[in-house]
C-alpha cells in the first residue's frame, strides 16, 4: 500500500505525463478498451460454440467497449484530464451498441431503424454540446398538471422511457419463459402460471419506475387505483372473472395445456385439444383444424369432462350387434381380434368385448378398448374398429341383422266379398 505522499506524488506523475502527451494517452485508453472488448467477444463466441445455444447472436464485443469507454471517460471527467477524444469514442461505442442490439433483437424493422436514428442522432448532438441547449429549448414552455412540470422535452422523455422499460420488460419476460420451458420441475400449467405472473410483476415494476423516473408522486396512484377499482367492479365483471378464472384453472391444474376437454356450449358439444391458457380465454384445437376460443369462467362454472387430466390412458367403447342364430363366442372372439388390429388400440390394457343386453332383432355386444392419443381424434379409431369387425364377419359369415317385428293378427272382422257380372254391351 502507498502512504499518502507517495500517492500524491504518483497522481501528480500521472497528471504530468497525461498533460504532456493527452492524444497519446487517450488513444493508449481506448486500444486497451478495444483489446479488451475483442475479448470479451472472442469468450462469447467460444462459449456459444460449446453450448449449441440457438438465436439471436449479441454483440458482446461492442457492448463491452461502449461499457469500458464510458467507464473511462468518467474516470477521466472526474480527475480533470484531457477526455475529448475518449468522450467522442464512447458516444460513438454507445451509439453503435444501441443500433446493434435493436437490429438484433427487433431486426431491420420500422421500430430498429427508429431507435437506431435515433441512438445515432443524440449521441451526434451530445458530441458536438448540442444537446443541452436543445434540452432546454424545448423545456422552456411547460405547463403544470397536477403538481407535474408538463413540457415538450417531458413528453419525448416519457415516451422513450416508459416505451424502453415496457420493452424491456417484455423481452425479460420472453426470456423468462423459455428459461423455464424446459424446467422438469413445474408442470406445463406451472410454466404458464410462473410466466404469467412473472409477466404482470415485470410491467407493473416498469410501470413504477417509469413514473418515479419522471417525477410523477407514486402516493397519487392510491386515489386512481381506487376509480379503477370502482370500474372494474361496475363495468368489467366478465373481463376480471375471466382472467381469475384463469388463474384459478393454473393453480388447480384441472386443465392443463395439452389435455384433451370436452364442454357443451350453446352452439353444441365441443372437443379438441387445449392449446393454449390465456389470461381471459382457453384456446382447443378441434379436429377440424380451427380453434375455439372459451372464456374461462365458462370453464370453470360448466362440468368439462377432461380425458386427460390424471392419465393419457382413454378406454372407448363401440357397441355391435349380432343375429341370434349367430355363434356368439366366435362373435365375441372375432370383436377383440378386430381391435388388436385397429391401429392405435393400445395392447395392455387389452380390448375385451362383453354382452350388454338382448335387444328385439339382435345380441348386443360392446367392444372396449384403450387408445393414449385422444387428441389425435377418437371417432377416427372407433371407424377404423368398425372396419376390422366388418371384415372379420364378413369372413366368417357373422349376420349383423335387420331390425325384425313379426305382425300378429288376434282378432279379425268378416269381410264380405260379392262380385257382380257386367251386363254385355255396357261399359263403365
Amino acid at each position: 500500500m502507498l502512504r499518502s505522499d507517495q500517492q500524491t506524488q504518483f497522481d501528480a506523475w500521472v497528471v504530468g505525463l497525461w498533460s504532456a502527451t493527452p492524444l497519446a494517452a487517450q488513444a493508449i485508453v481506448l486500444l486497451i478498451c478495444a483489446g479488451l472488448a475483442l475479448c470479451a467477444s472472442l469468450l462469447c463466441a467460444r462459449l456459444r460454440s460449446r453450448s449449441d445455444q440457438k438465436g439471436p447472436i449479441w454483440p458482446a464485443g461492442v457492448i463491452t467497449l461502449a461499457v469500458l469507454t464510458g467507464v473511462a471517460f468518467a474516470v477521466l471527467a472526474a480527475r480533470h484530464l484531457a477526455f475529448d477524444v475518449v468522450r467522442v469514442a464512447s458516444l460513438a461505442a454507445a451509439a453503435w451498441a444501441v443500433v446493434s442490439v435493436a437490429f438484433k433483437t427487433v431486426g431491420r424493422t420500422a421500430l430498429g431503424w427508429t431507435v437506431s436514428v435515433l441512438a445515432v442522432g443524440v449521441a451526434g448532438l451530445e458530441a458536438a454540446h448540442l444537446l443541452t441547449p436543445l434540452e432546454t429549448a424545448l423545456d422552456a414552455q411547460a405547463v403544470e398538471l397536477g403538481g407535474v412540470r408538463i413540457s415538450l422535452w417531458f413528453v419525448i422523455r416519457a415516451i422513450l422511457v416508459v416505451g424502453g422499460l415496457l420493452w424491456l420488460a417484455q423481452r425479460v419476460g420472453d426470456l423468462l419463459e423459455r428459461g423455464i420451458a424446459g424446467e422438469r420441475v413445474l408442470s406445463r400449467s406451472g410454466h404458464v402460471l410462473f410466466a404469467k405472473l412473472a409477466r404482470a410483476a415485470l410491467t407493473a415494476a416498469a410501470i413504477l419506475f417509469s413514473l418515479a423516473f419522471l417525477g410523477v408522486d407514486v402516493t397519487a396512484l392510491a386515489v386512481l387505483s381506487g376509480a379503477v377499482g370502482l370500474g372494474l367492479g361496475f363495468g368489467l365483471q366478465k373481463i376480471v372473472s375471466n382472467y381469475i378464472s384463469g388463474l384459478i384453472l393454473l393453480m388447480d391444474k384441472s386443465i392443463k395445456p395439452g389435455d384433451v376437454i370436452e364442454v357443451e356450449l350453446s352452439t353444441g358439444r365441443v372437443r379438441g385439444e387445449v392449446t393454449e391458457l390465456a389470461g381471459r380465454y382457453t384456446a382447443i384445437t378441434l379436429r377440424t383444424g380451427t380453434e375455439t376460443l372459451i372464456p374461462n369462467e365458462v370453464l370453470i362454472s360448466s362440468p368439462v369432462i377432461n380425458w386427460s387430466h390424471t392419465s393419457r390412458e382413454v378406454q372407448i367403447r363401440v357397441p355391435v350387434g349380432v343375429a341370434y342364430s349367430t355363434d356368439v363366442e366366435a362373435a365375441i372372439a372375432l370383436c377383440v381380434e378386430a381391435a388388436r388390429a385397429a391401429p392405435r388400440v393400445l395392447a395392455t390394457p387389452e380390448p375385451v368385448c362383453f354382452i350388454v343386453g338382448f335387444g328385439d332383432s339382435s345380441v348386443d355386444l360392446e367392444i372396449r378398448f384403450w387408445i393414449r392419443d385422444a387428441e389425435r381424434g377418437v371417432r377416427n379409431v372407433s371407424s377404423a374398429v368398425y372396419l376390422e369387425v366388418w371384415k372379420r364377419f364378413r369372413e366368417n359369415g357373422v349376420e349383423i341383422p335387420f331390425p325384425q317385428r313379426d305382425l300378429h293378427i288376434r282378432s279379425a272382422t268378416p269381410i264380405t266379398v260379392r262380385a257382380e257380372a257386367a251386363e254385355s254391351g255396357e261399359g263403365r
